[in-house]
């Protein structure tokens, strides 16, 4: 039989792995079912070695807190183990289960053969398989609320389309194939591969910002309990990280009920400005739009850190206590990232806002065997061309050296 210990520390190197790849659903899952191959150890003393070796999630935090004082004694996962020879059975079985992207034990392809069966354009595909892996990133990172809040896409501004997810389905079922096609008026106008609808509340936000803001492309409206909780905070959205700073202007909406009513569509609109792209409803949660659907995700990766951060924060004392920024160091450190790559990328290609740490998190998507279907702006495996001496070339040819040199000599 194999030690506890053994078996132990091949848990912790599975875990470290699964950290970086699962959703912490699935890690919970995987801790109820290998830890208890540990006959007669107590969770609180697993749970100390844990979390450093986890970086655990507040979810699975207070998982492990809730039932520290359980016993288990269940020797299956024991036995199983006793009959590996522990020369990487362990890694082959956990490679299978890193491939699952949600809660699901099965695989959702995003871009499934489905969508090569209807008459859709290349540029509508393009757009269904990114606004789908955005859905699936929204799961991933643990921001989902059940069947409910909503993503929606501008097909074109000539027709005034819009894709939006098949209201009854989790988000790690949406797939590029069964989005919903509406217009403005919310009539649906392809159901996709399923016969759901669509959400009359998310349709009612959603229409007033795309009716009112051409320029929008993609709008997430999501009921995250940061978000929702600094939603309720009468100081407003705080200054207080470089998270807070980069997602530029914030707009409020006060809270009137469901959006159901036709009317608050033009008060939307009102309060959420020409030129903003954030909004934050009082006691619900938090609207984000882009140019780009990977501007709105970016944008929403940096909200949903500031309001965690600020979250935090009011824990720590009042106002008083707290180095707050002003608008000038916004508007300064807004310049600085909104130019793409953080406003840190010496690479060649003109990132465009939120298009680099996008592609980053879509690559994750693929390596979990996911398809995502989205059209890479650079593919993980090509490089610049290097010249004469090492010295990496620029587009034009010339080598990076002799392009400053050229700059320096114009100036």
């Amino acid at each position: 039989m194999v030690s506890s210990e053994i078996i132990f520390m091949q848990i912790i190197k599975m875990l470290k792995v699964m950290q970086r790849f699962t959703p912490h659903r699935q890690v919970i899952c995987f801790i109820n079912t290998c830890i208890s191959s540990c006959p007669e150890v107590r969770w609180s003393h697993l749970a100390r070695q844990l979390n450093p070796q986890l970086q655990a999630t507040r979810s699975v935090q207070r998982h492990i807190s809730a039932i520290s004082n359980q016993h288990f004694n269940i020797r299956g996962v024991t036995t199983m183990a006793s009959t590996m020879q522990m020369n990487g059975d362990f890694e082959k079985i956990l490679e299978k289960k890193l491939k699952v992207a949600g809660p699901h034990q099965q695989k959702i392809l995003i871009r499934d053969d489905k969508l090569d069966s209807g008459d859709v354009s290349e540029e509508e595909k393009e757009l269904r398989c990114t606004l789908a892996s955005l859905y699936r990133l929204v799961d991933f990172h643990g921001w989902t609320h059940n069947i409910y809040n909503h993503i929606t896409a501008r097909i074109s501004t000539d027709d005034e389309h819009f894709l939006i997810n098949p209201f009854g389905l989790m988000y790690y079922e949406v797939t590029a194939s069964n989005l919903v096609k509406i217009d403005l008026e919310g009539d649906i106008l392809e159901h996709g591969t399923t016969n759901y609808g669509c959400n009359k509340a998310g349709w009612t936000l959603h229409s007033a910002v795309h009716a009112a803001r051409p320029d929008i492309k993609c709008i997430i409206h999501l009921h995250t309990p940061a978000g929702a909780a600094v939603s309720c905070m009468k100081c407003g959205f705080l200054r207080c990280c470089q998270e807070s700073l980069i997602v530029g202007d914030v707009k409020y909406h006060p809270y009137s009920g469901i959006l159901v009513d036709e009317k608050e569509r033009k008060l939307i609109a009102e309060n959420l400005g020409p030129t903003a792209k954030i909004m934050i409803l009082h006691n619900h949660g938090l609207v984000v739009c882009g140019e780009t659907i990977e501007e709105a995700y970016y944008l929403l990766v940096l909200l949903m850190a500031a309001c965690e951060t600020q979250v935090r924060l009011m824990s720590c004392g009042s106002l008083d206590d707290m180095i707050l920024m002003d608008d000038e160091m916004v508007k300064q450190v807004r310049e600085v990232a909104g130019l793409g790559g953080g406003g840190v990328s010496k690479d060649s290609d003109a990132w465009t806002f939120g298009q680099l740490e996008f592609e980053a998190a879509v690559r994750m998507l693929d390596n979990m065997g996911l398809k995502s279907g989205y059209r890479y702006k650079k593919m993980l495996n090509s490089a610049p061309e290097v010249g004469k001496g090492g010295k990496r070339k620029a587009e034009n040819g010339e080598t990076e050296k002799q392009k400053g040199t050229t700059k320096r000599g114009k100036k």
